[in-house]
């Protein structure tokens, strides 16, 4: 794993009204507003959020930001599928970047103690991002679990999975290997023989952990991994299609106008 292409983040202050199109990052998203106000819609849900609150958005999920209250301060710290599944290691504390239960919030409002510990944690994790002194990369791994830690103990409702458990381990076992083997052929039965479970367990623990059909977080994710991949290279759509598991490249185009909206080469020249 590329710890420098990660984790990443940075703090910013905005004076100006503005309002982004829907989009989707390659990274999950943790922002922190310390000051101002925004609005957030995320998927179908609506969200203020006021200083102080946090927010968490998956790479899953499309979403708009519109600032409504001056200055609008806020840190923002991306964190890729891979550094959550791998170097946070815990399923508890990953849970809050990885999974979206139908009761899950995106916009949290911890107290105010929390909310200026949390601050004082990413203003360290930043800084060590930038200066990238002597295991840097401990350092801000510790600082990005302290911060977890820090909401979990203020209220562990907040998190999807609160306790290291078989169905949360298979859940996350899964999604590792949907990561690490998006190209090859994935399915119900191969993860229900491999796990030693039943297709129907699996298809309801995995829907009531992470929040989505197995299916379905299969295709988003190979849907996540072709933008990076259009984004980063140049190789011909047909490749990249492949890359991600679709060995017929007008499949491939459907499905991914499907989710985002667009063709693989009209994304890639906005981007561009």
């Amino acid at each position: 794993m590329d710890h420098e292409n990660s984790l990443n983040g940075y703090c910013r202050i905005d004076n100006v009204t503005q309002e982004l199109h829907a989009h989707f990052h390659h990274m999950h998203e943790i922002i922190l507003v310390v000051e101002g106000a925004a609005e957030f819609l995320i998927g179908d849900a609506k969200y203020m959020a006021s200083a102080p609150s946090i927010v968490f958005i998956s790479s899953l999920e499309n979403h708009v930001i519109k600032v409504l209250k001056h200055p609008y301060k806020r840190y923002v710290i991306t964190v890729s599928e891979e550094y959550s599944l791998f170097a946070i290691k815990n399923p508890v504390l990953a849970s809050i970047l990885l999974n979206r239960p139908e009761s899950f919030r995106h916009v949290l409002s911890p107290d105010a103690d929390t909310c200026l510990t949390l601050e004082y944690l990413a203003k360290h994790l930043l800084l060590e991002l930038n200066i990238r002194d002597d295991f840097w990369m401990t350092t801000t791994s510790s600082l990005l679990i302290s911060m977890l830690v820090q909401l979990y103990r203020f209220n562990n409702d907040y998190f999807p999975v609160r306790q290291s458990s078989n169905a949360a381990r298979i859940v996350l076992d899964i999604q590792q290997e949907v990561g690490e083997k998006c190209s090859e052929e994935l399915s119900l039965d191969y993860f229900a023989k491999k796990h030693f479970v039943s297709k129907y367990y699996l298809c309801r623990i995995f829907k009531q952990i992470s929040g989505y059909n197995l299916k379905n977080y299969i295709v988003l994710h190979r849907i996540n991994e072709a933008q990076k991949l259009l984004v980063s290279s140049s190789e011909p759509i047909s490749e990249i299609g492949f890359k991600v598991g679709y060995l017929n490249v007008n499949h491939f185009i459907r499905i991914f106008k499907q989710h985002t909206g667009t063709t693989p080469m009209q994304y890639r020249k906005r981007q561009g």
